[in-house]
Parts: structure tokens; sequence; C-alpha cells
């Protein structure tokens, strides 16, 4: 934050920092589901579409499902068929 004249002044900047939107707990069902625990406030970023950078990997993954109504939402990612890919 900079101050000026007494008023204070915020703007974001860009920035190549990426920031978690949810943490995986668990696979859900052997095909390659994951249950989440979300740690952001904004929905557009766990929809289907949207790419997610998984911690350790250099590529995003695109979203192919969403499962809401549970306890905790349910996520299939591009590339994972498997319990044990999840």
């Amino acid at each position: 934050m900079r101050a000026t004249a007494g008023m204070s002044s915020w703007r974001s900047s860009p920035t190549s920092d990426r920031l978690a939107a949810a943490r995986i707990i668990g696979p859900k069902g052997l095909s390659g589901a994951m249950r989440l625990e979300v740690l952001t406030d904004r929905d557009d970023r766990l929809i289907v579409g949207a790419a997610l950078f998984v911690e350790g990997e250099e590529a995003p993954r695109t979203i192919h499902e969403v499962e809401r109504g549970g306890r905790v939402p349910v996520v299939r990612l591009e590339g994972v068929e498997r319990r044990e890919q999840a």
C-alpha cells in the first residue's frame, strides 16, 4: 500500500506467483475424481474449463467436471483417470 498526501491508494500488480485455490484431501471413487478443501472465496476458480496448476507440475490441468452439494466439492481434471493418479 502506498500513501499519498493523506490518502491511501491500492492497486493490484501482475505477478507470476500462484495462489492456492484448493487442497486435494483425497480421491473419490475409482475414476480419478478428487475431493477438495476450498481455499478461495471466488467460485470462478473451480468451474468446468478452469485451468489449475497441481503442485509440482509445470503445465496447468483443465477441470472437466465439478460435483457440488456434498460436504466438499469433487473435481475431475484432464489426464487424471484412475484413483492412483488422484
